[in-house]
């Protein structure tokens, strides 16, 4: 009889197969950005996003992972053929060309274990950042939970925690068959997501949907389907996110490659290495959002409005003042304590020559 901490069913992503599935993939996402998350102030117009995607998508086996028993493998879109994609006002991809031209050569790496819990995602060198929260969207939109142990499946469902673009999900997961396995999770909630990072007040978040997983005897993905849904808002009652998802995965057949040819083991070890869910943004990328945040506030403009605070109080805009001063001490920390002490200086009347004392 088998061990109770043991389970008869492991995901397989074998060596040197490469299995093809079609992908039929739609979003509609709208975010409210914020400019100060503590004290509640938003930017005027919310970011909208929409994706329509129908595409051959391919997971080969790499190779097996660092940690025992995991297998690391490679995803790749390898042709679009329907697609749309918009966000922030911009048109992205218009058509299946623009989608094939942009991902030409792309591709995401994961370390997965027996259970289908990702543990570690890979990019490219490189690699564009947009490209690859795409992938990595997509990746984690098609991965499940298996049970840990033979009991659970007899249970009346189990619960896991996962990663996704928005913070971490409650799934509950429960066996609709055995042989083959077949699992329907339902998202209960998501809870530190990171558009309400800073909130002073517990988000109001409403989840659910759920997605329908089948495997194959050898332990392979063959089908998933589903719809997902995400509200959050502030304490107050404003939405700050909405997201609807549909997906659709048909397991096309599968394809023997030369091992040597792909990137291999030792080829993502090459790659750069992240937690899943988190945002793959490059130093360059980093540094042009932070200059947008910062906008037009220089250390002159930053030293006189603190110098006034003492004088005239909060104003309107502080909020946005103080989103703007974060940004320009953190691309140059080294003057906080400059700024700091000549402000606590003039706010006493002793900044200065001349200055008297308070």
């Amino acid at each position: 009889e088998m061990a109770e901490d043991s389970t008869s069913f492991n995901l397989a992503w074998p060596i040197g197969v490469r299995q093809i599935y079609r992908l039929q993939y739609n979003s509609q996402d709208s975010a409210q950005p914020f400019v100060d998350a503590a004290m509640g102030a938003t930017s005027s117009e919310p970011m909208s996003a929409s994706l329509q995607l129908v595409a051959r998508v391919a997971v080969t086996g790499e190779g097996p992972g660092a940690i025992p028993g995991s297998s690391r493998v490679q995803f790749e879109i390898e042709a679009c053929n329907e697609a749309s994609w918009k966000a922030a006002g911009a048109e992205i991809w218009r058509n299946a060309n623009d989608c094939n031209e942009m991902l030409d050569g792309a591709a995401l790496g994961a370390e997965v274990a027996q259970t289908g819990r990702v543990l570690e995602v890979f990019d490219p060198p490189e690699a564009s950042s947009a490209v690859q929260s795409l992938l990595q969207t997509l990746w984690l939109a098609m991965q499940a939970e298996l049970p840990a142990t033979d009991h659970e499946l007899e249970d009346e469902g189990y619960r896991r925690e996962s990663e996704t673009m928005h913070g971490t999900a409650k799934h509950l997961y429960l066996t609709q068959g055995v042989n083959p396995l077949v699992l329907e999770r339902r998202t209960e909630t998501y809870f530190d997501l990171r558009i309400a990072r800073g909130l002073a007040e517990k988000p109001e978040v409403q989840a659910g949907g759920s997605t329908r997983f089948e495997f194959g005897d050898d332990g392979t993905l063959r089908r998933l389907g589903g719809e997902e849904r995400l509200s959050v808002a502030t304490a107050a009652g404003l939405e700050i996110l909405s997201s609807n998802v549909s997906i659709e995965l048909v397991w096309q057949g599968r394809e023997q490659t030369n091992i040597a040819k792909t990137n291999g083991q030792q080829g993502l070890e090459q790659w750069s290495r992240r937690s899943p869910g988190s945002i793959p943004t490059s130093a360059n990328i980093q540094a042009q959002l932070l200059d947008q945040r910062v906008g037009d506030l220089d250390e002159s403009i930053l030293l006189g409005r603190l110098r006034n605070l003492g004088l005239i109080g909060v104003e309107e805009d502080a909020a946005r003042f103080i989103w703007q001063a974060t940004g320009l001490l953190e691309q140059q920390p080294e003057h906080c304590l400059l700024y700091t002490s000549d402000a606590a200086d003039e706010s006493r009347g002793g900044g200065g020559e001349g200055g008297g004392g308070g």
